[in-house]
């Protein structure tokens, strides 16, 4: 008798705990486009009076969406940097780094993703590659391909890299990047098959390959949200080695005028045609 009790028990047990195992995956699944995605929609239109000499600029991408951009042209002969924002805030909190980058003249188109600072549509991996590809087709027609850094922040560096192994470019920089969203998920959740709930995977190291322009990365030592480890494994991946600078201390996104700029800007100047 007490084996057929603890037998029930324990299959009552274990279809709880089944359940609350379903529910609980079922949850994560139903919410985590809002742990990816952080965005603020307040319209930057008017915000682009905090970068002098720019302009908004809207991008209509090829699914219908109209996406907001910041514009600053460059002077004669000088790089632009095509911009890839992270998965925060908008670029209103960004215009700092944007002086800092266009500082020597060099032009900046900043993209607003689809959900962010006033322009439409929902974040997604698919809806941010057409936003991307709108912002590159959009500025390769003004300056040409030969000109365009492109220069992805965190979530960010998922398109430039995306880019980079589908069109040309000067060169790709990228601040804080990772390997891939959803294994860095599967870290957070490892009892949880994250690889098959990911609907915005970003797997960047399975793209890396296919880039044949030089990269330069920065990456701090101690960055709370994406381990040194994953972006020395993207790096691994280019099929040449890429320079990474290694920031010693607990950050994420560092100041991108202490070594990371500096280093494109050198890069830059020995590549540019004499």
């Amino acid at each position: 008798m007490m084996r057929i009790w603890l037998r029930r028990s324990f299959t009552t047990a274990a279809i709880v705990a089944g359940l609350v195992y379903l529910a609980f995956a079922t949850y994560l699944f139903a919410i985590q486009r809002s742990i990816v995605f952080r965005p603020d929609a307040r319209d930057v239109t008017e915000a682009v009076s905090g970068l002098p000499g720019a302009e908004a600029v809207t991008l209509a991408t090829s699914d219908g969406e109209t996406i907001n951009a910041w514009w600053k042209p460059p002077q004669e002969g000088r790089p632009v940097y095509l911009y890839l924002h992270g998965n925060g805030a908008n670029l209103t909190r960004r215009s700092g780094r944007f002086q800092r980058i266009t500082e020597d003249g060099a032009g900046l188109l900043a993209v607003s993703w689809r959900g962010y600072g006033g322009s439409t549509g929902s974040p997604s991996e698919a809806g941010f590659r057409l936003d991307g590809a709108a912002a590159y087709d959009w500025l390769a027609a003004r300056v040409g391909a030969d000109r365009i850094v492109l220069f992805g922040e965190s979530l960010g560096t998922g398109i430039a890299i995306w880019l980079a192994s589908e069109r040309p470019a000067r060169l790709l920089a990228l601040d804080s990047p990772y390997a891939s969203i959803a294994d860095l998920g599967a870290m957070r959740f490892p009892w949880l098959p994250v690889s098959l709930l990911s609907l915005d995977p970003f797997r960047s190291v399975d793209l890396a390959p296919k880039v044949t322009m030089p990269v330069i990365a920065q990456h701090c030592t101690q960055d709370w949200l994406i381990p040194l480890s994953e972006t020395e494994r993207l790096m691994r991946a280019f099929p040449q080695p890429p320079r990474l600078i290694v920031i010693e201390g607990r950050c994420h996104i560092p100041d991108v005028s202490r070594l990371l700029l500096p280093a494109v800007r050198a890069s830059l100047a020995e590549a540019r045609p004499r």
